[in-house]
């Protein structure tokens, strides 16, 4: 007898919190983040130096640049957990994906969804490559600044493996997500929520790679109704990047 896949099933109960609130939450993070970020860009893009940073302005720079990032990734955490709690009470943070998962179902489809990451980011980088497109991605930009500041960069890398997962996680496949999924296909709320994702993140050339990624991590939520695989397969993503950045020559 034929079964349905998990994103053909029908719809679970719906979240407590409604696509209006989604909606709201989101443009209350992401306006101010996204604003302080393009300005905090344009102010270390004016004094950006090519000589290296000594010793002790690289510690010193890299303990403010990880605790920065840390609280800028936590502010990811308030309008989840506000509505979530306002609507679901002590069921919110389940509801955004807090909980128990099936491992072995799990581990299939990290293993899956890395594997298709990979392919299709190896097929978009050839694409780019005959179309001449060379924005550069995250990774280029902290590949370049890493002889300068290493400390810093391992800096941000290490928020991004530890923090960001949880952090963006919640706010994009728990609560984005879910709110979206209240009143249009599954299918639908993946895509809106990726192209949502990649576009936070203020890279162009890494806006295609995110929205893959996306696209599996939601795929991720929404089959193991669990944020926890995607959590892992995000900090994996991040730590191969922190890999990549130290030791590419």
């Amino acid at each position: 007898m034929y079964q349905p896949s998990p994103l053909e099933q029908p719809q679970p109960k719906r979240v407590a919190w409604t696509t209006r609130d989604a909606i709201i939450g989101t443009l209350l993070t992401l306006v101010p983040l996204i604003a302080l970020n393009l300005y905090g860009g344009a102010s270390s893009s004016s004094t950006a130096s090519t000589k290296p940073l000594s010793p002790q302005q690289d510690l010193t720079l890299a303990i403010a640049t990880f605790i920065l990032t840390s609280v800028l990734e936590g502010a990811f955490l308030i309008a989840p957990f506000v509505y979530a709690r306002r609507r679901a009470g002590r069921d919110g943070p389940r509801e955004l994906g807090l909980r128990g998962f099936n491992p072995g179902l799990a581990l299939g489809l990290i293993v899956l969804s890395a594997a298709g990451f990979i392919a299709l980011s190896d097929l978009y980088s050839t694409i780019a490559t005959k179309l001449n497109y060379n924005a550069p991605t995250n990774l280029d930009q902290l590949t370049q600044q890493v002889h300068q500041m290493p400390l810093v960069i391992a800096a941000t890398l290490l928020a991004a493996v530890l923090v960001a997962p949880i952090c963006e996680e919640i706010f994009f496949r728990g609560f984005l997500l879910m709110g979206l999924r209240n009143n249009m296909p599954t299918w639908l709320a993946i895509l809106l929520t990726s192209l949502v994702f990649a576009f936070a993140h203020l890279s162009p050339g890494s806006f295609v790679l995110l929205f893959i990624l996306a696209i599996f991590l939601g795929i991720l939520r929404v089959t193991t109704n669990s944020l926890w695989p995607g959590i892992i397969l995000h900090a994996l993503n991040n730590a191969l990047g922190f890999i990549v950045v130290f030791t590419v020559k």
